[in-house]
């Protein structure tokens, strides 16, 4: 099959805006038949600013050769058209028939991992999914997360795929958008899809001014002033499943029937602010559980040394993450030794007074749970 070199004239006809890596016309192999997408979040830094993630997409790193994407999606929602060819993104797994990265699109979202979305990213997001799945001539129904191709991925899954597929849905259905104008163009702020639906789906239409999710943020998340501005940002979305979860309800971040019929029959309360928590009195370390003379987040090519980054230790690098979100370090306890872990963990060595270089090692290790408690 040929390089699917309409990416960026489909970006264009959904409204987002684009730009191109040079050399995307050809990079990637030729044996491409996508027939659905593969949604994923890179993992770098939190908060990152610029393209911290787009070098490794585009070019690969060590252990997987790039590109890793046909589509990177940075924080202020443009999407960079890396390769019109195969990219090596999605590996062992499948979803309703599809398996093998030549039969999926992978898009790439700078993103540090759960909540860590823009608005613009989560406004352009559905748009690029749908653009590609225009390639495919299929329906929404074929855009997964990669955590629903595989079990041993977690992104995207503080974006509910049912939510996504909704969106995307609405998207193709020409709902709340409008096709751009030359180089991808913009289009409405927010996608709209109708008056009923849950919020979280249906953010502030700039153009009628609805006013349904600024209400709930100031009857329900206590939000007042210019905080209550009418949109289904991040910071709503984090404190919605916060309520949910204060409710008992499925905390997906939508305010349908359930959340609201809950929330009216427990009185109509406020989201409670929960206190910060005050960091952990220092004991006794944990066993470290990688044998001596082994480290976290150290790359090399000699295996007398270490053994790389020891992904495979989803436990241990958890229980390392929540060391040191006790002692109020803001870090997701994700299980995965990824950029973000790695710049908190830097951090920690520099505050703590020991060898910086970003390795969780024996002493690192002690260091989170003995050393003398530190404010951050």
């Amino acid at each position: 099959m040929p390089r699917q070199t309409g990416i960026p004239a489909a970006l264009k006809k959904y409204g987002v805006k684009y730009e191109t890596v040079p050399g995307w016309r050809t990079r990637g192999s030729s044996s491409f038949n996508p027939r659905g997408v593969v949604c994923h979040w890179t993992a770098g830094p939190r908060n990152a600013k610029g393209r911290p993630s787009l070098n490794v997409v585009t070019y690969g790193r060590p252990g997987l050769s790039g590109p890793l994407c046909q589509v990177y999606l940075d924080r202020n929602g443009v999407a960079v058209v890396v390769a019109a060819g195969r990219a090596n993104h999605a590996g062992s797994g499948g979803y309703k028939g599809l398996s093998g990265n030549s039969s999926v699109f992978g898009i790439e979202a700078e993103c540090g991992g759960d909540g860590d979305w823009t608005d613009a990213q989560r406004r352009e997001y559905p748009k690029v999914v749908a653009a590609l799945l225009s390639l495919t001539g299929r329906s929404e129904k074929y855009v997964c997360g990669h955590n629903e191709w595989t079990t041993r991925k977690i992104d995207i899954r503080d974006w509910p795929m049912s939510k996504m597929r909704s969106e995307v849905k609405a998207v193709l259905a020409g709902k709340g958008f409008k096709p751009g104008k030359g180089g991808g163009g913009g289009g409405s702020q927010y996608t709209v899809v109708n008056k009923t639906a849950p919020l979280g789906l249906y953010d502030r239409d700039p153009k009628s001014g609805h006013t349904r999710v600024a209400d709930w943020q100031k009857n329900a998340l206590g939000y007042t002033g210019k905080k209550a501005d009418g949109f289904f940002g991040p910071d709503t979305d984090r404190d919605t499943r916060a309520l949910q979860r204060q409710l008992g309800v499925k905390a997906d971040g939508l305010v349908g029937d359930d959340t609201m019929s809950a929330w009216e029959k427990a009185g109509k309360p406020k989201l409670k602010k929960s206190a910060p928590q005050k960091p952990k009195p220092s004991g006794n370390a944990p066993k470290f559980p990688l044998p001596k003379g082994h480290w976290y987040g150290v790359e090399s090519k000699n295996p007398k040394n270490h053994s790389g980054y020891y992904q495979k230790d989803r436990a241990g690098i958890r229980q390392l993450q929540q060391g040191l979100r006790d002692r109020n370090w803001k870090i997701s306890v994700d299980g995965i030794y990824g950029p973000a872990t790695r710049r908190i963990v830097t951090s920690f060595q520099r505050k703590a007074g020991i060898r910086v270089d970003g390795a969780v090692g024996q002493q690192t290790w002690t260091a989170i749970f003995t050393k003398p408690l530190m404010k951050k």
